[in-house]
């Protein structure tokens, strides 16, 4: 039932940005506030999934993204989940030529 819930929040909720074709995503997003100096407030976002190739139920993979003075989870790290994923997808296709783009200078 939480994954469930999880693929859903990537289907239609927050963390839709993290949303790709081929791969079955669920994930949850947070921002939490900590005190600076100052008296200000500082935000840590983050999102935190599971995707697979299978069904979410089976999860294969497991992204963290978190960013210091992030906007929101959904908006600033979803898309960072979903690039780490995006990746790991090309990489189970072509193992050799992604580690060599890896290791390669720009």
């Amino acid at each position: 039932l939480l994954l469930r819930g999880m693929a859903g929040s990537v289907v239609c909720g927050t963390s839709r940005r993290a949303a790709l074709p081929g791969i079955a995503v669920g994930g949850k997003t947070g921002t939490a506030q900590v005190p600076k100096a100052g008296g200000k407030m500082d935000h840590i976002t983050w999102f935190t999934s599971m995707g697979s190739v299978n069904p979410v139920e089976s999860p294969e993979y497991v992204v963290v993204a978190m960013v210091e003075s992030g906007a929101s989870g959904g908006t600033i790290c979803a898309p960072i989940a979903a690039r780490i994923y995006r990746h790991l997808q090309q990489r189970a296709h072509s193992p050799t030529e992604t580690a060599n783009s890896l290791t390669q200078a720009p």
